[in-house]
């Protein structure tokens, strides 16, 4: 049996079908609008999970991006100090096979003790670069300098008599009293021991001689003296760090001088007057050394190194060929004239240059392995986004054309509900 159909019914189930489609037309316009299919959770619960899981992976790769994009300008900075490093250590070693050829005056290995020097300094500049204000060489102690730039020349007077320096008067036999000066130009006063050191056979005066300035250094001064292998006077100073160290240069003085001589009479005859002696200090040894990786993270948990460390590419203090340690010894060399010193010393050179192609050859495989990261984030990015993009973006051919379906579906309910409307019982008494 049929119901009454009342006039409130109809007009109440006008105005549900009516609001229904101008909703349907609102949820296009907003489409519209935002050029998103997805507004508010309950456009599709399911397809906004997975949105926020894209918007997630993408904002976690181009971190990762960023990361790749620092890593590639830290590894080609550091080639392109290490490049430079190789080219002045390869300048130094064509100058070392100049030097070593015995038929140099001592002018010309005056000249290119110069350049070495120079070489030198370079080289340590090169070793305390920073990259965005972080020192390179130095692990994780970016902050900190791992190089002193302190190469000096210290000059070293011995005098008897009232100081008077030996480079104006001779050394005679008449007193058993010596001043040097030494740790920057602090002089100290070393009294040998009276004993007829004629007697006391061959090295024992050297070994005196070495204990006698100790003792006297003892509470003055930062700095010890010992003998040296082959009988060089070997100052070390704590401003030079672990393994720094200075020597007695000039001429044949620092092995005649105490390698040979037996008594006081010998020590002024090896030579007599004593001239342009001086201490060739390189201060250049990692005092603030860290060996550290410093790691990108270039994919979720993936973390890869990018640094060089100072004791991989000049050596470590006590390796045989680090780059100071040998460069002070060629410019020790060079001031004695020892042309045969510097010729072995092209050994350690080689050495280290040999390392400098190993960390260059390291530096180039991490290249590649962040270009290929580069690379594959990139890809990753952009599948993300194109997923992102299905799941999120409206499609505006499809928008469009819906909207104006809906338009035109509530211009009609409208058009049906004004003929609902109008009747009424006033029409019927007309």
């Amino acid at each position: 049996m049929m119901g009454r159909i009342t006039q409130s019914m109809m007009t109440s189930q006008m105005l549900q079908n009516l609001n229904r489609n101008l909703n349907q037309m609102n949820t296009y316009q907003d489409q519209m609008s935002t050029g998103r299919k997805i507004n508010k959770p309950s456009d599709d619960p399911v397809g906004l999970s997975y949105s926020m899981r894209y918007r997630s992976d993408i904002t976690a790769n181009e971190q990762y991006q960023e990361n790749v994009d620092s890593a590639i300008s830290w590894i080609d900075f550091s080639d392109t100090l290490m490049d430079q490093a190789n080219a002045a250590l390869q300048r130094i070693r064509e100058l070392t096979v100049q030097a070593a050829n015995g038929s140099n005056p001592q002018t010309a290995l005056d000249a290119v003790k110069s350049e070495v020097l120079q070489l030198t300094n370079q080289l340590i500049t090169i070793g305390n670069s920073q990259f965005n204000g972080k020192y390179v060489f130095n692990g994780q102690k970016t902050n900190l300098q791992p190089f002193s730039t302190n190469i000096s020349e210290v000059p070293l007077s011995i005098s008897v008599h009232g100081n008077v320096d030996v480079s104006q008067a001779n050394v005679t036999d008449t007193s058993n009293q010596l001043t040097i000066v030494v740790d920057q130009g602090k002089e100290v006063t070393v009294t040998l021991p009276s004993k007829d050191y004629s007697t006391l056979g061959s090295g024992v005066f050297a070994k005196d001689l070495e204990s006698a300035i100790n003792t006297a250094l003892l509470g003055n001064s930062a700095v010890t003296v010992s003998i040296g292998n082959t009988g060089e006077l070997a100052i070390a100073s704590d401003n030079t760090g672990p393994s720094g160290s200075v020597e007695i240069t000039g001429g044949s003085l620092a092995v005649n001088w105490l390698s040979a001589a037996r008594n006081l009479s010998d020590l002024v005859k090896t030579p007599n007057p004593v001239s342009n002696v001086k201490i060739y200090q390189v201060d250049a040894q990692q005092s603030q050394s860290d060996d550290r990786e410093i790691k990108f993270e270039i994919a979720t948990g993936v973390y890869m190194p990018v640094n060089i460390l100072g004791d991989s590419a000049f050596g470590k203090p006590g390796d045989p060929d680090n780059m100071f340690k040998v460069l002070n010894q060629i410019v020790n060399a060079l001031g004695q004239g020892d042309t045969s010193k510097v010729s072995d010393l092209l050994g350690g050179l080689d050495s280290r240059m040999n390392k400098f192609l190993e960390v260059r050859a390291d530096l180039g495989a991490k290249m590649n392995r962040v270009e290929l990261s580069s690379d594959r984030l990139k890809d990753t990015v952009l599948n993300l986004t194109n997923l992102q993009s299905k799941t999120e973006d409206a499609d505006m051919a499809e928008t469009i054309t819906l909207l104006k379906t809906y338009e035109n579906v509530y211009q009609a309910s409208l058009s049906v509900g004004a003929k609902v409307i109008t009747p009424s019982l006033v029409d019927f008494l007309k």
